[in-house]
């Protein structure tokens, strides 16, 4: 299908960056790599580079501070975080202990071009007992999987909430996660809890 925010004709790489970017938000392609690659044959271009995360961000932060305006686009973030913040406090209640993190991008408030919300808890409650509190606390029902991380394999819970997609690992009490680590590469990430998204909300 034409698209009119694809251009067809030789334009600078900034051009072809903003327009796969389009393409990517407006759902016209399923990953950017993809979109990058559609709009660069409609420019008869070959062999391009794919772009930095940080560019792609930039072009998707000003694109949709153009459609909604720069307060619309604070608007939603702050939304985002409140469901999240909604959704650690309820699992924080059910699970005693379990300490629920945000980790990554999110948990800086940045939620520009993939907004994902990727949570962490630590409990020794079985999967079905974590997908009902999932769904008791609002999200869709969760897809349960598993994933290796550095200590073992856990189960990993992908759902939606508010529209928002998030992904949950649940930690088993043995493979306790230091505060600020990644579970799968153990290098050090961006991450808040409940006190901390609290304070995040408020700046």
């Amino acid at each position: 299908m034409f698209d009119p925010s694809v251009p067809h004709e030789s334009s600078s790489a900034d051009e072809l960056l903003a327009a796969a970017v389009r393409l990517y938000r407006k759902g016209g392609a399923t990953s950017l790599d993809a979109a990058v690659e559609v709009v660069a044959a409609r420019m008869g271009l070959q062999g391009v580079p794919r772009p930095s995360q940080s560019e792609c961000r930039k072009h998707a932060q000003a694109q949709e501070e153009e459609e909604i305006g720069v307060e619309g686009r604070k608007q939603r973030i702050h939304a985002q975080l409140s469901a999240a913040l909604g959704l650690l406090e309820s699992l924080a209640t059910r699970f005693g202990g379990s300490n629920p993190l945000l980790l990554g991008r999110a948990a800086r408030g940045q939620l520009d071009l993939d907004p994902m919300l990727h949570l962490r808890i630590e409990t020794d409650a079985n999967a079905s007992q974590v997908a009902q509190a999932l769904v008791d606390s609002g999200c869709d029902e969760p897809k349960c999987t598993s994933q290796q991380i550095s200590k073992g394999r856990v189960d990993r819970f992908d759902s939606r909430i508010s529209g928002t997609p998030l992904s949950l690992l649940r930690i088993p009490t043995q493979f306790h996660i230091p505060f600020g680590r990644d579970a799968v590469s153990g290098s050090k990430i961006a991450c808040v809890d409940i006190d901390g998204l609290k304070s995040l909300l408020l700046t």
